[in-house]
């Protein structure tokens, strides 16, 4: 069974420009340009056998491009409030939230995960246990200079991912256009 999330995919220049003050540290998995994307929809793991339905619900949707642009740097927390992950914050435009809204309308009985508040967000890096606080604290400190990184997102895209030695590896399964039908 594979897992499933929607989202958007981040192009290659704004993933370079979104990566570019990525520096050396103990415990952090750098993500590659090509797997950064914002995701819409985790779907978890789905039978194979749901996927032309997905695809199906996902082609329905009918919705205008898309303005993303990455203004913060953030360290995202689990459960036992430890750093489990290095990201670009979005600012939540009313385009975007749309999207994510009819993606959520489209796949509501396709839900295993249950429902989570949307926080857009680009994941930059994966943070390992043995990661220092302070180390990564220092990075976040460096943020302030950061310039938003902005794209116009034209489609949005299924993916699955597999879990490897290295981390999550992604496959774009089908990509859905925006604004054209």
């Amino acid at each position: 069974m594979p897992r499933l999330f929607v989202a958007l995919p981040v192009p290659p220049e704004s993933a370079d420009r979104l990566l570019e003050f990525r520096t050396s540290l103990p415990g952090v998995r750098w993500l590659a340009p090509q797997s950064l994307h914002l995701t819409l929809r985790f779907l978890g793991k789905v039978d194979s056998a749901d996927l032309p339905e997905i695809d199906e619900a996902l082609r329905e949707i009918r919705h205008q491009p898309v303005p993303v642009q990455c203004v913060g740097l953030d360290l995202y927390q689990g459960a036992d409030r430890r750093p489990r992950a290095i990201v670009r914050t979005v600012e939540s435009q009313v385009k975007l939230t749309g999207l994510h809204r009819a993606v959520e309308q489209a796949l509501r009985s396709f839900d295993s995960t249950g429902r989570r508040r949307f926080k857009p967000h680009v994941t930059l890096a994966r943070i390992h246990r043995s990661a220092r606080r302070s180390r990564l604290q220092y990075c976040l400190d460096g943020a302030g200079l950061l310039e938003p990184v902005t794209w116009l997102a034209d489609g949005f895209s299924l993916y699955s991912s597999y879990l490897g030695r290295e981390g999550a590896v992604y496959t774009v399964e089908a990509t859905y256009p925006l604004g054209v039908r």
